[in-house]
């Protein structure tokens, strides 16, 4: 049987964090990846899916519906010296900027999920930015998620609209995104975190949750010339509902 985009981002995240977690915590999140892939494996939209092991290395350009110059990197995965494993490198040459961007179908469910795996090497810790990611819908940006010296919601073009997912980025470990973007009766949008399984509450940074309305209809990642690199990989996007 084939399995589901969940079940391989499950396999790919313990297998990754596998030496970076206690055995305890590995076993809570595990039970309640498992679950949660059980309950939604099937019957549900994806909108997007890009484990990357499917492509070959070298340019993301042109590939499963990534376009752009300059771009990200696909390479073999350093962990495990296999042809197997690849994720996507974003570090740009000196002086250029990376921007890859891809359509997807358009999703206006009531419910969505987006979930990738991110890790941050060699970087500034006065730096708060080497990459972002973000969702659009119909050309206005949903939302966009930093990655460098923090992981960061940022939900509006003001640079104050934002919460932190991570106030402090670990070099050279991978974290675990679960993004629920919801929408209401009235078509209003809100997003909800999870870090490695934990619920990041916006409140407590006294800041809200909404994002912009409409389907989604596109993703760009971006990639800046600063100290340090950022990999992605296990990029999946769900409509649930």
């Amino acid at each position: 049987m084939k399995k589901s985009m969940f079940t391989r981002c499950q396999e790919t995240y313990v297998k990754k964090r596998k030496f970076q977690v206690k055995n305890g915590l590995a076993l809570v999140l595990l039970v309640m990846l498992l679950f949660i892939g059980n309950s939604i494996a099937y019957g549900y939209a994806p909108w997007e899916n890009d484990p990357f092991d499917n492509l070959s290395t070298g340019s993301l350009n042109g590939k499963n519906g990534w376009t752009g110059t300059p771009s990200a990197q696909i390479i073999l995965d350093p962990a495990y010296g296999s042809s197997s494993y690849k994720i996507l490198k974003i570090d740009p040459a000196a002086g250029q900027t990376i921007t890859n961007s891809k359509f997807v179908t358009s999703n206006n469910g009531t419910i969505q999920s987006l979930d990738f795996l991110v890790r941050s090497d060699d970087f500034d810790p006065l730096q708060p930015s080497l990459a972002k990611l973000a969702i659009f819908a119909s050309g206005v940006m949903k939302f966009q998620i930093y990655f460098g010296a923090n992981i960061r919601i940022n939900y509006s073009s003001n640079s104050d609209d934002k919460y932190y997912l991570v106030s402090s980025t670990e070099s050279g470990r991978w974290y675990w995104i679960h993004i629920v973007m919801k929408v209401d009766g009235a078509n209003n949008w809100y997003a909800y975190a999870y870090v490695d399984g934990d619920y990041i509450d916006p409140v407590s940074q006294d800041k809200t949750n909404d994002i912009q309305p409409g389907a989604i209809t596109g993703l760009v990642l971006t990639g800046w010339d600063r100290p340090g690199l950022v990999y992605l990989d296990d990029i999946y996007g769900i409509r649930r509902y």
